[in-house]
């Protein structure tokens, strides 16, 4: 009798067993359907502020994977997946843009500013030397390459390169035949010398 009670009493254990293993099993797949596939992001929220901080000085996605240790796929991924970490990196990039463009400015139109120089002043022969600390102002000139540079990517239709100029589907041949044809006409003008 003993033994038939201890079979029973297995048999209840088993069932109970197979129904929590059941359960769980039910509780992970439920899971594993809420959950994407592959590893773990490495993400952590404070990155954004950090890949902020680094656009700033110029970090682009080799350089974030660098600093993070990741793949620069794994950079691209976290912008695509989290868009707080995106638009952290696009306002870092737009301050940095933002400055260069206010230098790119400043260096086409010419500029000055406020300095101060050291100057070594000495009284004659013999004297005595003394430094003195001079306030002046510096003055830039405009600079031809930056102008360009600004008015080529701001006014493209009216500072394209030589090259696009000729009409489209003009051959080269045909600015030659153009340019003879009206030193031709410019000579015709011209009297000859008898």
């Amino acid at each position: 009798m003993a033994r038939r009670k201890l079979d029973s009493t297995r048999m209840k254990d088993r069932k109970g067993v197979n129904a929590k293993v059941k359960g769980a099993a039910e509780v992970i797949a439920e899971n594993r359907e809420e959950r994407k596939h592959g590893r773990p992001t490495s993400y952590h929220i404070g990155f954004d502020h950090i890949a902020e901080q680094a656009c700033i000085i110029n970090a682009d996605s080799p350089g974030l994977a660098d600093m993070f240790g990741v793949d620069v796929s794994t950079v691209e991924a976290w912008m695509r997946a989290h868009p707080s970490f995106q638009s952290s990196v696009k306002r870092g990039k737009a301050r940095t843009d933002d400055e260069v463009e206010r230098s790119l400015i400043h260096r086409a139109k010419g500029y000055s500013h406020p300095s101060e120089e050291i100057v070594i002043l000495s009284e004659g022969k013999g004297g005595s030397t003394y430094v003195e600390r001079v306030q002046v102002t510096k003055q830039y000139p405009p600079d031809a390459t930056s102008a360009i540079f600004w008015l080529k990517n701001r006014r493209p239709q009216d500072y394209r390169p030589d090259s696009q100029l000729a009409p489209v589907g003009a051959q080269p041949d045909d600015a030659a035949r153009v340019i003879r044809e009206t030193l031709a006409a410019m000579t015709d003008d011209v009297e000859k010398p008898e």
